[in-house]
């Protein structure tokens, strides 16, 4: 969507061919931001460390 991520935004992430709820996160390692998403399925939270061929989409928000 041509937007920025940030750490705490809701995704929704693309994992083998199902639409998953994410956050996307971040740490600081030898000073390098390191990114990572965690995807919430239903069978237990999943983590992606490197998520560069995942294919993500933000996530409404309704208010």
């Amino acid at each position: 969507m041509n937007k920025p991520i940030h750490a705490g935004d809701c995704l929704q992430v693309l994992v083998g061919g199902h639409w998953y709820d994410a956050r996307c996160e971040c740490y600081t390692e030898v000073g390098n931001l390191r990114w990572y998403l965690i995807a919430f399925k239903p069978e237990g939270e999943e983590i992606f460390e490197d998520f560069s061929n995942l294919m993500c989409r933000f996530e409404p928000i309704s208010n």
